[in-house]
């Protein structure tokens, strides 16, 4: 399936600095999903939501960390794990400013550029990468500027090179169907977790095993940003089916397991990005707490009847969604039994 450059621009690719305000009546229906039940909003306590660690202990981890600077081999740019987003940002901007590709690869560019952003932000570029679910205020930015220097660096010309091999038109953009540049693509994306050379069934099971026994959110949202980033699931559902997924995973995440009651007032629920409304401490704990996979995922295909589809309301691929859901499951449930 060929999408032009028009219909491209109409699509989603990024997330945006502040999300839009929605309509009073999507806000509605957001609502209306919190309410479902969930057992993983019921087993939520209010002893839960306290972090393990103190004000004052989170204080003296942040003072030991201050001697040890992110390292950098390209650049004499210090990167420390106590400098703001803001202050990673703009020296990564200059480190790139600095960086010479000559004689590089497209796998070996991207590489460099993803461990450097990796690095900067604690190993937690494939969740970030993800948009599988919310995340702290300042993953925007860290999406958008990786993404920028990506596309420059790395898939602008690219592009250019599968217009020039009669692989794409000019304006348009990829899907399943265009098999040798999907494979490209993620042979390129794959590379920095050593997943090159093989199939999009071994890296999916490489992945999923890579995950098995860490069931925290953060974990399951850089599994998601792997799977995604590997092409896994636009070789299995198109550009379409990948997208409502991503779109279910999200309203779940955020209503059945972030967005709780004891964290979140339900009056605040209609901010148009409640994310920014938790503090530090409270995205600590959310990335550290068990996290059901099982569970979660069996809410999904639960609430699958009800799934909002943002994109386009009128186009369904709930059977796409459910076949994943299954063969995810399924998967996960022979790899546990091992």
């Amino acid at each position: 399936m060929k999408i032009t450059l028009l219909q491209r621009q109409l699509l989603p690719t990024r997330y945006s600095k502040q999300q839009p305000a929605r309509s009073h009546a999507f806000q509605e229906q957001l609502l209306r999903q919190q309410s479902i039940p969930s057992p993983l909003r019921d087993a939520y306590t209010p002893s839960s939501v306290m972090p393990s660690l103190g004000l004052e202990e989170l204080s003296v981890l942040r003072e030991q960390r201050v001697t040890s600077p992110v390292t950098e081999e390209e650049s004499s740019i210090p990167i420390f794990p106590t400098d703001s987003t803001a202050v990673k940002l703009e020296k990564l901007q200059q480190i790139a400013a600095e960086s010479d590709y000559t004689g590089m690869s497209y796998s070996e560019i991207y590489t460099a550029i993803w461990n450097r952003y990796d690095r900067a932000f604690d190993g937690r570029l494939s969740a970030i990468l993800s948009q599988a679910g919310p995340g702290p205020v300042g993953w925007t930015d860290i999406f958008n500027q990786f993404d920028e220097e990506t596309g420059k660096e790395v898939f602008t010309p690219l592009f250019q090179d599968f217009v020039d091999q009669g692989l794409l038109e000019e304006g348009e953009w990829y899907d399943r169907d265009d098999t040798e540049v999907m494979q490209r693509l993620s042979e390129i994306k794959s590379a920095p977790f050593s997943y090159s050379g093989m199939s999009f069934e071994e890296k999916e099971a490489a992945i999923l095993e890579k995950y098995r026994g860490k069931h925290s959110y953060l974990d399951f949202l850089s599994m998601q940003g792997e799977l995604k980033n590997a092409l896994v699931y636009r070789n299995k559902m198109g550009r379409d089916g990948e997208s409502d997924f991503f779109s279910t995973l999200d309203i779940q995440l955020r209503y059945n397991y972030v967005y709780q009651n004891d964290i979140v007032e339900p009056s605040q629920l209609r901010h148009p990005n409640p994310a920014v409304l938790l503090s530090e401490e409270q995205w600590a704990h959310i990335f550290r707490e068990p996290f059901d996979v099982h569970r979660f995922i069996n809410n999904v295909r639960e609430a699958q009847g009800t799934a909002i589809f943002l994109r386009d309301p009128a186009f369904s691929v709930l059977s796409i969604v459910a076949g994943q859901v299954d063969g995810w499951m399924d998967l996960m449930d022979r790899q546990d039994r091992r």
